[in-house]
């Protein structure tokens, strides 16, 4: 298995890993429980309610009773989509935000800065920690090619989770279409996405912790 060391660009004093990346990382596993109970007593079970109440309105050809439980579905939906928002936003930040700090930390020990480098966010920072302070990220491909599909989410949430279905927009079907846990749907012109499941989050969650780890970490494997 080899040993972990801190690597030498990262030494600094006053940083702790444990409490700088891994708490904020664990907090969000506690932000998912919170947010599940609070899905199951706002949403679910007044969404169980809303169902039974249509079948019954349907049966009664009450058109009205219809229509507000269809609304009242369509606001539980939403706000569920909302709460898991909220959270994958939170994750993408805290995953951004150590990114950056592991490159104003190694940022000391180099003439080339962040800032001489081209590109924004989590790719500049790579970039910087691939070509300055010489991290292999090879051992990390796989988490790294879900981080990219978490930023294509993460942008459209921040612009908006909605885009007029055309010619430019068919790559982005696509790219949205490979990733798990996301769901589409059509109205006219217009596609909209939404996370409707945790398991997105989890995954976000773990392939950042991998990173993280592999980025600030260095492993020595023990001598024959």
């Amino acid at each position: 298995m080899g040993i972990y060391s801190r690597r030498e660009a990262f030494k600094k004093d006053g940083y702790e890993y444990v409490i700088a990346v891994d708490y904020p990382l664990q907090s969000i596993i506690d932000y998912i429980k919170l947010t599940d109970k609070l899905i199951d007593e706002k949403i679910k079970k007044p969404l169980n309610k809303a169902e039974l109440d249509y079948d019954s309105y349907l049966k009664n050809e009450d058109e009205l009773g219809i229509m507000d439980c269809c609304e009242a579905i369509e606001s539980k939906a939403n706000l569920k989509r909302v709460y898991y928002n909220s959270i994958f936003i939170s994750l993408y930040t805290i995953f951004e935000s150590s990114m950056k700090q592991f490159c104003e930390i190694a940022e000391s020990n180099y003439e080339i800065k962040i800032e001489d480098l081209s590109g924004t966010g989590i790719f500049k920072y790579k970039k910087y920690l691939e070509k300055v302070v010489k991290i292999n990220f090879n051992s990390i491909n796989e988490e790294w090619n879900l981080i990219e599909k978490m930023n294509q989410i993460r942008n459209q949430i921040t612009h908006d989770v909605r885009f007029h279905f055309n010619t430019n927009a068919k790559q982005k079907v696509g790219n949205f279409s490979s990733i798990p846990f996301i769901t589409q749907k059509q109205e006219g012109e217009l596609i909209y996405f939404s996370i409707d499941d945790k398991n997105l989050i989890l995954e976000f969650k773990k392939a950042a912790t991998v990173i993280l780890h592999e980025i600030y970490y260095e492993r020595y494997l023990p001598k024959d």
